[in-house]
C-alpha cells in the first residue's frame, strides 16, 4: 500500500459592500471618508473675508458685497449715517464734524463746542430747525431705505432658517437609509456566515472521505 500526499486548490468568496457618493455640481465631500457632500465650491476665491456657502456663492462681511465680495459698499451714499461729513473707506466708514463741533461717542453725531450745559444740543438739531425741505426729504428717504434693509435681511435670515431645516431634513433621510443599509449588510454578513459554516463542515466531510479511501482504498465502503 503506497501513500501519496495530495495537494488541492481551496477558493473562498466573501462579499463586501461599499457606499459611493457621486456630489452634484458645486458640492464635495468635506472629506473621503465623510458620509455627504456636504462642502460648497466656489470657482473663484471668495475676497475680503468672504466665506463660500453655496455653489459659487460667497457670504460677505459688512461692508462688501457682489458674487464673490469683490465690491466695496459706499456706506457714505447708501446710508448717509453722518451728521455732518461721511468718508469712505475700504470695507467701512468714517465721520468727521465741522470747525465748532465735536464728534460724541457714537462716531456719527456731531456737538456744538463751547455751550452751557443747559443749554447743550447736537447738530442735528440744529439742523433740524434751519435745513431746507430738500435735507429733510433726504433725511425721511434715508430712514426709509434703513427699514427697507431691515425687511430685506429679515428675509434673507428666514430663507436661511428654511435652507438649514431643509438640510436637517435631508440629514435625516440619509440617516435612515444609512441605518437601512446597515441592517441589510448584517443581514448580509450573518447569511455569509452560515454559508461559510455548512461550507466548512461539507470539506470537512469530503477530507474524511479522502482520507479513508487513501488509507483503506478507493473501493473500500467509507461512511
Amino acid at each position: 500500500l503506497v501513500h501519496e500526499q495530495a495537494y488541492r486548490d481551496v477558493i473562498r468568496h466573501k462579499s463586501a459592500q461599499q457606499v459611493i457618493y457621486d456630489c452634484c455640481t458645486g458640492w464635495m465631500r468635506e472629506s473621503p471618508h465623510a458620509d455627504g457632500c456636504m462642502k460648497p465650491v466656489c470657482t473663484a476665491r471668495c475676497q475680503n473675508g468672504g466665506t463660500c456657502t453655496g455653489h459659487d456663492s460667497c457670504s460677505c462681511p459688512a461692508g462688501f458685497t457682489g458674487r464673490y465680495c469683490e465690491i466695496d459698499i459706499d456706506e457714505c451714499k447708501e446710508e448717509k449715517p453722518c451728521d455732518q461729513t461721511c468718508i469712505n473707506t475700504v470695507g467701512s466708514y468714517y465721520c468727521q464734524c465741522r470747525d465748532g463741533f465735536t464728534l460724541l461717542a457714537d462716531q456719527q453725531s456731531c456737538k456744538k463746542n463751547d455751550v452751557h450745559k443747559d443749554d447743550a444740543f447736537e447738530a442735528r438739531d440744529l439742523e433740524n430747525e434751519i435745513e431746507p425741505q430738500e435735507d429733510i426729504t433726504a433725511r425721511l428717504q434715508k430712514i426709509e431705505k434703513q427699514l427697507a434693509n431691515e425687511k430685506v435681511q429679515s428675509n434673507e435670515l428666514q430663507k436661511t432658517l428654511q435652507s438649514t431645516y431643509s438640510m436637517v431634513d435631508s440629514l435625516k433621510n440619509r440617516l435612515i437609509n444609512l441605518e437601512k443599509q446597515q441592517m441589510d449588510f448584517h443581514r448580509l454578513q450573518t447569511n455569509l456566515y452560515n454559508t461559510e459554516s455548512r461550507t466548512m463542515k461539507l470539506e470537512g466531510m469530503v477530507n474524511l472521505l479522502m482520507k479513508c479511501r487513501n488509507n483503506v482504498g478507493p473501493n473500500a465502503h467509507c461512511p
